[in-house]
């Protein structure tokens, strides 16, 4: 199921991303940039039914790791940033996170 799943959103984000090299026009490649952010979060999504998935057949693996959660929380804000400008929401990383606060977890599930 995985495989019918990912690709045609591959190609997808594969277009925009060959299609924002293209444009000379920066509204144009910001629009593009939200296709591609958008297909991002998509992929994430997907990535998440396919973990229900094998969670629910008991297959799950995890890989847990030291995780800095500064950059963790950084990350997920960039992602989310632009809809929540689009909105008047403005968001913020609580101070003095960076570097001060650790986890053992599994980054890329932690960060959906």
């Amino acid at each position: 199921m995985s495989h019918e799943l990912r690709t045609p959103l591959n190609a997808i984000l594969g277009f925009a991303q060959l299609l924002s090299m293209t444009l000379a026009d920066e509204a144009q490649r910001q629009r593009v940039r939200q296709i591609e952010s958008a297909g991002w979060h998509l992929l994430e999504l997907i990535n998440d039914v396919l973990d229900l998935a094998r969670i629910e057949a008991g297959a799950m693996s995890t890989s847990p790791e030291p995780v800095e959660l500064g950059e963790l929380v950084g990350s997920a804000m960039s992602m989310v940033q632009p809809l929540a400008a689009e909105r008047g929401v403005t968001l913020a990383a609580p101070e003095g996170i960076a570097g001060a606060v650790w986890a053992l977890a599994d980054r890329r599930r932690l960060r959906r």
